[in-house]
């Protein structure tokens, strides 16, 4: 042991400090390369978080403005329902699946307050749209009758033409046998009788269905604006989501007045109907 002692110390002092100057340097350089690693761990963790953050936001945004485009249709849908085809059930068929296409996207990228504000919209939409539909069955009923009506309106008096010309055939024959005139003027009495009682059903047919019309018009405006008023939160946490700055008060008040003055035009074009069917 002693002799190991006496070793050290016939080493020189600048072997020291040689090696503590490298032992200096090397925890340096040690201690830089972990700091290195750090902010670069650091700055890959940051970019990443920015990357998934930019990927969330576009993702979000492509199905939110789907589901937007989706809910404007849906609206306008509703307004229309009261002059569509009920036989014609392939518009229905789109427009639910069109809506339910978008609005289920949201139930994987929206937040809560987002799900439950579209969720609210599109119930309502099945909902109304299923009443509206229900009652339009008496409309739809009332024009079947019509085009009914008018069928045998239009074969009553085809016959009534051929008869009217073989009354002027035996006019201008002179023929006098009165048993075959009895019998061509009860059969054109008889069409003519017809068709009168036809075009009186078919009119009373029309005021029907121009009722239910009416009716079925004002529950189709009264939907739509209800379900205009769900929609607004809607866009409103829509908007929030994607971080677009706007003036949610003055949106709502717009929206407001835009509802405001849909319905005094629709009050406005009812009475116009009215004063023109009492004319």
């Amino acid at each position: 042991m002693d002799t190991i002692i006496c070793l050290f110390y016939k080493i020189p002092s600048t072997v020291y400090a040689a090696i503590a100057a490298s032992v200096i340097t090397l925890l340096g350089v040690s201690l830089s390369n972990r700091a290195a690693n750090k902010r670069l761990i650091t700055q890959l963790s940051i970019e990443s978080n920015e990357r998934k953050q930019e990927r969330d936001v576009n993702l979000r945004k492509d199905v939110y403005l789907k589901t937007a485009e989706e809910l404007t249709k849906a609206q306008q849908y509703l307004g229309s329902l009261a002059n569509s085809d009920l036989s014609n059930l392939q518009n229905q068929q789109k427009t639910l699946g069109e809506l339910f296409s978008a609005t289920s996207k949201i139930h994987i990228v929206g937040s809560d307050e987002t799900i439950r504000c579209v969720v609210n919209v599109t119930c309502k939409f099945t909902v109304a749209m299923l009443s509206i539909t229900a009652k339009s069955m008496s409309l739809h009923d009332l024009k079947s009758d019509i085009d009914i009506l008018s069928g045998l309106i239009d074969d009553f008096s085809s016959k009534r033409e051929n008869y009217l010309n073989e009354i002027t055939a035996f006019n201008l024959s002179g023929n006098a046998d009165k048993v075959l005139w009895d019998k061509l003027q009860g059969n054109f009495n008889f069409v003519r009788d017809e068709i009168a009682n036809y075009i009186q059903e078919r009119s009373q047919k029309w005021d029907e269905h121009n009722v239910y019309q009416r009716q079925l018009m004002i529950e189709c405006v009264r939907e739509s604006l209800e379900l205009a008023e769900l929609v607004v939160p809607a866009v409103i946490s829509i908007r929030k989501e994607l971080g677009l700055p706007f003036n949610e008060i003055a949106y709502i008040e717009l929206m407001k007045k835009q509802s405001l003055e849909a319905e005094a035009v629709i009050k406005s074009f009812l009475s116009d109907i009215d004063k023109n069917e009492h004319a």
